[in-house]
């Protein structure tokens, strides 16, 4: 969703999503494209980037997991590391 988009749908300015984006941006949990609109303009348009979150409850508290999407890209990194 774009910014805009995300300020209505949360009834809040968008200076405050762009402001609550910044951490999820710089944590890899949301990625940022640049998407084109009508007369040769563009927006960003924002998406999770989140595949799994656990959190297990633990004598010693809780532990939390985060899995991320990977691009075909990584993916083929990886798999050419793992060779």
């Amino acid at each position: 969703m774009s910014a805009s988009d995300l300020s209505e749908r949360c009834g809040v300015s968008e200076a405050t999503i762009y402001r609550r984006l910044e951490p999820l941006r710089e944590h890899d949990l949301v990625v940022e494209r640049t998407k084109p609109a009508e007369g040769g303009h563009h927006y960003k348009e924002y998406r999770t980037n989140l595949d799994r979150l656990t959190v297990d409850l633990t004598d010693d508290g809780f532990e939390v997991q985060v899995r991320r999407r990977e691009s075909m890209a990584d993916r083929f990194t990886r798999l050419i590391e793992d060779m």
